[in-house]
């Protein structure tokens, strides 16, 4: 027969491995979001107008990366 000792050891290690294992996953939620948020901040994102004018658009890069092999078709 176990003792109330080995009983509260025994559900406390229970709770524990919950506990971590719930943990590791919330970490691992947060990695995977700060991973997209850091390509988003890579890429360049450019901005087509067309305002009428001659050549009747341009195109701007909205973002703090250069924006290479852009073609105009």
């Amino acid at each position: 027969m176990d003792t109330i000792l080995d009983i509260i050891l025994k559900v406390s290690s229970i709770i524990g491995i919950i506990v971590l294992i719930w943990y590791t996953i919330e970490t691992s939620k947060i990695r995977k979001n700060a991973d997209r948020q850091l390509i988003l901040q890579v890429r360049p994102f450019l901005e087509f107008k067309n305002e009428g004018k001659t050549p009747p658009y341009f195109i701007r890069n909205v973002s703090d990366n250069v924006a290479l092999n852009i073609f105009l078709l």
